[in-house]
């Protein structure tokens, strides 16, 4: 099982650099938490909102391509579950809690699939097994 996190959901619903390369996860048993929905939906916000790089109706329809992945696609965790330990990886890696839920959750499914080189880094050096998407 593998958990997917926000930085690589967002890149695939944008269609940026690499997303090519994502779809392909979307046949195994895919995790991510709860929060990559809000995050991405951020995401979505800021390209049409401060970088005005998708219309309000691309916008609307990138939160809709994110809903079907989180329908049909997507097993979406109770990041809370995960608080605890996620703090104690915050702390001693130096890292957001935000990323430490999706290594500690990734922890517990076995891989993780990110574009987020820090977060990686991390999940490695906790052996974690990683998909870096650059």
């Amino acid at each position: 099982m593998t958990v997917i996190d926000a930085s690589t959901l967002a890149k695939y619903i944008l269609k940026e650099k690499a997303w090519e390369q994502i779809e392909q996860f979307f046949e195994e048993d895919l995790y991510s938490l709860d929060l990559a929905l809000i995050e991405v939906t951020n995401v979505i916000w800021k390209h049409h909102t401060i970088f005005r790089r998708l219309s309000l109706n691309d916008a609307h329809i990138a939160l809709t391509i994110l809903k079907k992945l989180h329908n049909d696609v997507l097993t979406i965790e109770n990041s809370t579950v995960y608080l605890d330990e996620a703090l104690n990886v915050a702390i001693s890696e130096k890292i957001t809690v935000y990323d430490a839920l999706y290594v500690v959750a990734a922890s517990k499914h076995n891989k993780l699939i990110s574009s987020d080189k820090k977060q990686v880094s991390i999940a490695q050096e906790l052996n974690i097994d990683v998909i870096f998407i650059e």
